[in-house]
């Protein structure tokens, strides 16, 4: 596995985002990326290896609204500041289209010879169903739809995994890729994941998730805050 300072992500999605949505603002690679590395280098990167760190990670997102506040103020900033160094800049120049297909943003990948099937990272929280407060040591485990629990992708991942009440009821897994068979190396293919969630003096919850995936031939090694899979609460009744 390889460490990545997962707020990339994060801020490549919002400038993405801002970008995309505002007609005066070019829409060129490189203009993109000089806006991303004017933020990244205006803030601290956080790394992420385990599920610790992403509940952590997600915790603070959920709980400090300023520090995403102020990641976005500083995307403006960027845009701005460029903007006004390159006020000719359109996007649509021959020079510009060679530009970006020189800048390359992707995950780092473990160059196989055979396909795999790549899972998400997945992230949910386990709640009271009448007081809506974390539910504190509830265990929540991972399996197919044969109810066999699922290998995680490191042994930083654990399945089962317990709750917290001081992390908010916060859980995530990261199912290991998983090999496609050669009939299989060229289609999409459905999964059935089940979620069981279970704590003394509580009734038993499932909930079930279904994932299409397509092959790929690489498997992807390192934290993808773009391509997590976020899942309603989970409530427990007793």
């Amino acid at each position: 596995m390889k460490i990545k300072n997962t707020l990339e992500d994060l801020v490549y999605n919002l400038v993405s985002n801002i970008i995309e949505n505002n007609d005066d603002f070019p829409k060129n690679q490189k203009f993109k990326m000089d806006v991303i590395c004017y933020v990244l280098n205006r803030i601290y990167p956080e790394y992420i290896v385990s599920y610790r760190g992403l509940i952590y990670e997600e915790l603070e997102y959920k709980h400090d609204p300023q520090k995403l506040a102020d990641i976005i103020s500083l995307i403006y900033d960027g845009i701005n500041i460029i903007k006004s160094r390159r006020k000719d800049e359109t996007g649509t120049n021959k020079e510009e289209d060679e530009e970006d297909n020189e800048i390359q943003w992707d995950y780092s990948e473990m160059e196989n010879d055979e396909y795999y099937f790549n899972f998400p990272q997945i992230i949910g929280e386990v709640l009271d169903t009448n007081t809506f407060e974390p539910v504190d040591n509830a265990q929540v485990l991972l399996t197919d739809s044969s109810s066999n629990p699922l290998e995680m992708s490191t042994s930083f991942w654990k399945n089962p995994c317990m709750t917290f009440a001081k992390t908010k009821g916060i859980f995530t897994f990261w199912p290991k890729s998983i090999k496609a068979s050669k009939d299989e190396q060229q289609t999409e293919k459905k999964f059935i994941l089940k979620i069981v969630v279970s704590k003394d003096g509580y009734l038993k919850e499932d909930k079930l998730i279904n994932l299409t995936l397509k092959p790929q031939k690489f498997s992807i090694n390192q934290i993808r805050r773009t391509n997590m899979l976020s899942l309603d609460p989970i409530y427990l009744s007793k």
